[in-house]
């Protein structure tokens, strides 16, 4: 056979890639992060979990289509010295048929899901009574292990037993070793070559993470589960000796100095042992558990007949895809380098934003503060004026002057306190209410929910729902309603319960009298077929004079049976028969044979009694008879006695039938009787019921309402309508800027008011007067005053808030951007390691080999199937497909308790 070399080193490397990456995908994963569960695992789950765990690794490609599938059990001491080996068996009957024929070496072979029953044949094999089932059996051996678990301790750098490490802290490492014992001689070259079964060992265990930390594995994964540690490792026991990966080494070694580059020969690595080290206090280790398969290497063919230009084909399109990874990456770290330039300038500026209002939330402030100034003003003003009133009563003069100042002052200050004390307080009784509308509404909308949450949905059946914990009032009404029911029904309140029982019991006894009936007819025809068997009996022994034993009669013997009508009962008749066998030979000796009947017959019924039979057995004596058929009497033996059986059977079945009919008939009078308490429990029970229902049916009802898209749309429009009032009233508060407005105002009057104080002097008398006016002006001035601090106030609170919320969006802001950079770091490395994977991992295979490729070939060739032909512990019927597992338990390291 010629091959083609470039091809063939594209075949050796995908036949690599299937042998290597059921280890990478473990123990690369271990070099990595941990992965997280929100749950915790306790020592009362964990042998759960383990197998759940380990269970999702392996997946025997042949074992779903295995005609018989073995899982091997061995209980281990902690140190994986062999204590017990359990086997169960599922014998898979694919065809439904009667029998399953199987061979084993085990002992104590028990069915662990059934009643089927088992005969050895005189190979040894095993025949299962199926019955159209699968049958699962289990038994145990003290055969040699093809695998086994070695585990080893060290505390501190220091060799130490289990028992000893046990409730002692400092630094730990454990250690499990495999031996792989189960070995094949092959043709490999035109050379016999001896190889090892490839059994993949996958192990795990669970570390608490309260007694252990920092934790490094060789070989393995490492996740958290909750609040522990699970460690799952692989191995290949005797793979690398039996694919010589050290030979493979040496022509990595030799290709290594190649122009395109071959890496690290040393990175060829099969692993064989799996290691954990960790600060440990006060030790303790539960179950490890280990689960070996033989058949890791199935997906491979390599064949004469393997299409090697359909591999290249496919290596070339890994080789493809691998290019569009590499590519996709680069893109993908140029998105996130956008996402991380655009994340930047989102915390730009949200940082102007938030300077914005650290800003608004201090001119507020200093509002605030000055707006107390300006009451405290206005209210010595306001003292001043009466004070001025007081002291100017005697000045007369320049009243003119100083009363068209004060007019001016007085309408100034008019439209200062309309304007600030209308608007403040209009504004702020607008919003505050504005907002009270929208609080209102939204927890209306709130209660609407609760409400509808309340009542819940109308339910049909308990199972739409947790009938020991209802939270819904629809679900407490349906299980009142049920309950009242079956109370109802219980005490015979039901008309159609009742009718139920009468009709089931009618039915019933119309059954048993049929059955009995056809037993009665059963019973004549069985003695007929007796009778006349019993007259061929006696025909087929009247013959040629011979002194034989002949039938002279029957006894009647009387046995007790348990007979059950419509249950299975099982009546077994033995009959032992002699009789004399004219010999062919006139010299000859007549023969004496002894025949023995044995029939079990199988029967059903509802009740069980035990009845007497009588079952006539033959008898026989030696008299002077003539020649006879010897087949001719042995048949009608046998139909007699088979016709006698068939009476005793009827005979029973006759009995217990008609005490099945005469207690269903007692049942009937009874039921009758039963009828006539319906109508006090009517009375008793049916307001109950009524009221149930309809409360049931008004909640129903509320329930559709609550639920329906139009009270879902209103309710939705009434909040959007609360918001927009509430930011309308913000506008509003724009009338403010009509307090600047009076206080210019203010101000030219209180100019107006200088110039006529100038002219105090000239008129006490005028002065006075418009000292009068002056002081009622002030007093509403001093008023204005004290509604402009409150609305001052109340801005101040909502700027505070408005602080508050661009604190939240900075912070949020800076948490998106870090993750955006973390993102775009993880892209580099994402990048970084798919370049790394295509040079190292797809690139690296590819000139593994020489010419000597077929060599390879045939050596991976003949480990796989090493591994697909070794598909049993025990034993294998012919032509029977199999698989098998072995899972290995070892005893959890603890303290002893005091």
């Amino acid at each position: 056979m010629v091959i083609d070399m470039k091809k063939s080193k594209k075949t050796i490397k995908r036949t690599l890639c299937l042998i290597l990456s059921a280890s990478m995908s473990l123990t690369l994963a271990g070099c990595g992060k941990e992965e997280t569960s929100p749950s915790a695992i306790t020592d009362k789950n964990q042998e759960i979990i383990l197998e759940q765990v380990l269970g999702a690794q392996v997946n025997p490609s042949h074992s779903s289509k295995a005609g018989k599938e073995e899982t091997v059990y061995v209980l281990a001491d902690a140190k994986g010295g062999v204590n017990q080996v359990i086997v169960s068996d599922w014998l898979k009957n694919s065809g439904g048929g009667q029998n399953l024929t199987d061979c084993s070496d085990l002992t104590g072979i028990r069915n662990i899901k059934g009643y089927e029953t088992y005969e050895m044949d005189e190979k040894g094999n095993i025949i299962w009574n199926a019955q159209g089932s699968d049958i699962y059996y289990q038994g145990t051996t003290n055969k040699e292990l093809p695998v086994k678990v070695q585990i080893s301790y060290q505390l501190d750098g220091k060799e130490i037993a289990p028992e000893e490490l046990a409730g002692k802290s400092g630094r730990v490492t454990i250690r499990m070793d495999y031996e792989n014992s189960e070995t094949r001689k092959v043709d490999i070259g035109g050379k016999e070559q001896e190889i090892k079964v490839p059994f993949a060992m996958i192990s795990g265990m669970i570390l608490p993470q309260d007694t252990f930390s920092n934790i490094e594995v060789t070989n393995a994964r490492l996740l958290s589960e909750g609040n522990n540690s699970v460690i799952i490792g692989v191995a290949f026991p005797g793979l690398k000796e039996s694919i010589d990966a050290e030979g493979l080494k040496e022509k990595l070694k030799d290709k290594q100095d190649d122009k395109e580059g071959i890496g690290n020969p040393d990175e060829l690595k099969i692993p064989d042992y799996i290691e954990i080290t960790a600060d440990t206090e006060n030790f303790e280790l539960g179950m490890t558990m280990t689960v070996a398969m033989s058949d890791i290497l199935s997906d491979i063919e390599l064949t004469d007949s393997f299409d090697l230009s359909s591999l290249n084909d496919s290596m070339d399109d890994l080789q493809d895809a691998s290019n569009q990874l590499k590519d996709g990456g680069t893109e993908l770290k140029d998105g996130t380098l956008k996402l991380k330039d655009g994340s930047s300038e989102l915390l730009s500026g949200t940082q102007e934003l938030w300077d914005g209002t650290v800003k608004l939330k201090d001119g507020t402030r200093e509002l605030s503060d000055k707006s107390g100034d300006l009451d405290e003003g206005a209210r010595k003003l306001d003292e001043g004026a009466l004070a001025l009133y007081e002291g100017t009563t005697s000045l007369k003069d320049g009243v003119q002057k100083l009363t068209s100042g004060t007019n001016a002052l007085q309408d100034g200050s008019q439209k200062l306190a309309e304007g600030t004390g209308s608007l403040a307080v209009g504004a702020k009784n607008l919003n505050d209410g504005a907002h009270l509308v929208k609080d209102g509404v939204n927890q209306v909308a709130v209660q609407m929910n609760t409400l509808k949450a309340g009542i819940g949905t109308p339910v049909s059946s308990p199972a739409e729902f947790d009938p020991s914990n209802p939270t819904t009032l629809l679900q407490v009404s349906y299980l009142l309603n049920q309950s009242m029911k079956a109370v109802s029904q219980s005490e015979g309140l039901s008309e159609a319960y009742y009718n139920g029982i009468l009709a089931k019991l009618e039915q019933q006894t119309a059954q048993a009298q049929a059955d009995l009936d056809a037993a009665q007819a059963n019973l004549a025809s069985a003695k007929g077929q007796a009778d006349s068997a019993r007259s061929c009996l006696v025909q087929a022994c009247q013959a040629d004079t011979r002194e034989v034993e002949v039938v002279t009669g029957t006894h009647m013997e009387e046995e007790s049976h348990e007979v059950t009508v419509d249950a299975p009962v099982y009546m077994t008749t033995k009959v032992i028969t002699e009789s004399i066998v004219s010999s062919e030979e006139e010299e000859s000796e007549d023969i004496v044979e002894q025949s023995t009947d044995e029939n079990t017959e199988t029967y059903t019924q509802s009740y069980t009694e035990t009845v007497t039979t009588q079952t006539e057995v033959v008898d026989t004596e030696t008299i002077s008879v003539q020649s006879v058929d010897v087949d001719n009497i042995r048949q009608s033996v046998d139909a007699y006695q088979s016709a006698l059986e068939d009476v005793a059977l009827y005979e029973a079945q006759v009995q217990a039938y008609e005490m099945k009919v005469s207690s269903l008939r007692d049942d009937l009078a009874a039921a009758e009787a039963f009828k006539q308490q319906q109508e006090a429990l009517v009375q008793k029970w049916g307001t109950s019921i009524y009221l149930g229902a309809v409360m049931e049916q008004k909640l129903s009802e509320i329930s559709g309402q609550l639920n329906s898209q139009e009270s879902a749309g209103g309710m939705a429009a009434l909040v959007k309508g609360a918001g927009d009032l509430a930011d309308g009233t913000q506008t509003a508060l724009a009338g403010a800027a009509e307090l600047n407005s009076g206080a210019n105002e203010l101000k030219k009057g209180i100019d107006t008011l200088s110039d006529g104080a100038d002219e105090l002097a000239d008129g006490a008398d005028s002065l006075n007067d418009g000292a009068a006016t002056l002081k009622n002006g002030t007093g509403e001035l001093k008023d204005g005053t004290g509604k402009l601090v409150e609305g001052v106030t109340t801005l101040n609170d909502g700027a505070g808030e408005l602080k508050d919320g661009a604190d939240a969006l900075k912070e949020g802001v800076l948490t998106l951007d870090e993750g955006v950079g973390d993102l775009d770091e993880g892209a580099l490395a994402l990048v970084d390691g798919i370049f790394q994977f295509d040079e190292e991992g797809i690139s690296k295979l590819t000139d593994l080999f020489g010419d000597d490729v077929q060599d390879v070939v045939d050596r991976l060739e003949a480990v796989s199937n090493a591994g697909k032909e070794y598909n049993t512990f025990t034993r294998l019927p012919e032509n029977v497909d199999g698989s098998v597992k072995f899972i290995i338990k070892t005893e959890a390291v603890k303290s002893e308790t005091p």
